[in-house]
């Protein structure tokens, strides 16, 4: 059925109730929870495997993610207990039953792919298809991809500079067995294949890809889906 726009018609007014409420429930549960939360509680877990299990506290790669993850499953715990369980906070302000809830929670998590946020050659093709010679900046000078970027230099650079320090060449990378244990639970946890620019941690500018996407998903991302991405949809 073919519904006009009229802000006055209240059949209209439904319409655009459900999808806002659509939106807005995929944002809250489907991106913040389950692509923040739930996906970047498994690489503390990777990491507490990797380093803190070896005693290795002071390992460059645990100093650099650590104090964005300090916690993390204490409070992934609480998020559960409160929002999650069975006549807890998502069950009473959304439209779903718990079972419907866990589905859905479980089809997200199924199709995460771990940084696919972080391909920002991907997203600004997708968003410039068909528009030859243009640039991002030209065609959404607001999207906040543009805004993105410049923070992922930040992070690169920083992350590539620790990454230099560290290690003096591919070689030093590939034979650290704390970072490699790291490859090895990130690539157990994660259904989908890790990206290709990780070099599977073996070289040092996959390393440094790895710590500057993991930031950038934690701070930026986070932002998106956790804050102005939820604005948005309401």
């Amino acid at each position: 059925k073919e519904i006009v726009v009229d802000p006055t018609d209240a059949v209209f007014r439904h319409a655009e109730d459900m999808i806002l409420a659509t939106v807005y429930f995929y944002v809250v549960s489907g991106k913040h929870l389950v692509e923040i939360h739930m996906g970047l509680n498994l690489i503390e877990v990777a990491l507490f495997n990797s380093f803190d299990a070896k005693r290795q506290w002071s390992h460059p790669v645990r100093l650099a993610l650590y104090p964005h993850l300090f916690a993390h499953e204490l409070a992934e715990e609480l998020t559960t207990q409160n929002l999650l369980e069975d006549k807890a906070v998502f069950a009473q302000i959304f439209a779903t039953t718990n079972s419907s809830l866990m589905r859905h929670l479980n089809d997200r998590f199924g199709e995460y792919v771990l940084a696919q946020d972080e391909d920002f050659d991907r997203r600004e093709q997708v968003l410039l298809h068909g528009r030859q010679g243009a640039t991002l900046e030209q065609v959404l000078p607001r999207c906040s991809l543009v805004w993105e970027k410049r923070y992922a230099e930040i992070w690169m650079e920083y992350a590539t500079a620790l990454v230099v320090a560290a290690y003096e060449n591919d070689t030093d990378v590939a034979a650290d067995e704390c970072v490699q244990v790291l490859y090895a639970n990130l690539d157990a946890m994660f259904r989908q294949r890790l990206p290709d620019r990780f070099d599977e941690l073996k070289t040092r500018t996959g390393l440094a890809r790895f710590i500057a996407d993991t930031m950038h998903h934690l701070i930026i991302r986070h932002e998106v889906y956790g804050t102005s991405g939820v604005r948005l949809a309401l």
